[in-house]
């Protein structure tokens, strides 16, 4: 039987870190973790691993250079419809990258301050 004083199972915010909740088992907390949406990390995806979103990110910024690599290319080549078709797609590719790569320093961020809290 549980004492009346007894915290009951549940997700609890984490003071030290605004936006995450932990699981407290009623008798310790536990790894579990998780996001909750609110205006201080309303940026963030809140999924997947910031490794994968790095990558994504880097591998985006690659295509952006490619990108406009070709389109400096089609310019000078005086082909200024595809200059336009590849300068769109560098754009597109460039806001993707930066998405990712700010996700992914906020997840190793994130990571870390967990690791921290143990």
């Amino acid at each position: 039987m549980s004492s009346p004083n007894q915290i009951p199972p549940g997700w609890y915010p984490v003071p030290a870190l605004p936006g995450q909740e932990r699981w407290w088992d009623g008798h310790a907390w536990t790894s579990r973790w998780r996001v909750v949406r609110s205006p201080h990390n309303r940026f963030a995806l809140g999924f997947g691993s910031p490794a994968a979103f790095l990558t994504i990110g880097i591998v985006a910024a690659a295509f952006t250079v490619g990108f406009l690599i070709t389109m400096i290319v089609l310019i000078l080549g005086g082909s200024t419809l595809g200059a336009v078709f590849y300068g769109v797609a560098a754009l597109l590719l460039a806001v993707m990258a930066a998405v990712c790569i700010t996700n992914a320093i906020y997840g190793f961020r994130l990571r870390r301050e967990r690791r921290a809290l143990g």
